[in-house]
């Protein structure tokens, strides 16, 4: 039977990993539009209701975001129309990932090329 949890603490989310394979939920403007139409088949963990996971940290300054490993889901107007879904669901990759990325830039994240390990 798939499962719908929201814990409200951080401890208890983790728990929750241990014991079963989960798609993680922290926010789903990525997990809804990928599923219109399609029943979900895993199991959900909302984080929503962790108060500590609410927001980013004030300053991100040690943080290095490397923009080609960021990813968003493209559903750009024309395939929303299409399909009949409201215009207000439209995700243009080209635009939101960049956003993303000045968000991160704008609280202190260094924005790098390349990334070695």
């Amino acid at each position: 039977m798939l499962e719908y949890l929201r814990p409200d603490n951080l401890e208890d989310a983790l728990l929750t990993l241990t014991e079963q394979p989960c798609t993680l939920l922290a926010g789903g403007t990525d997990f809804y539009p990928a599923r219109v139409g399609k029943k979900i088949t895993e199991n959900v963990l909302d984080l929503s209701g962790i108060r500590g996971l609410r927001s980013i940290q004030e300053t991100v300054k040690e943080v290095m975001v490397y923009d080609k490993g960021c990813s968003t889901y493209d559903l750009p107007r024309n395939v929303v129309e299409e399909i009949g879904l409201p215009l207000s669901a439209s995700h243009p990759q080209d635009v939101t990932h960049y956003m993303g990325l000045y968000f991160m830039a704008s609280r202190g994240a260094q924005l790098v090329e390349s990334v070695q390990i």
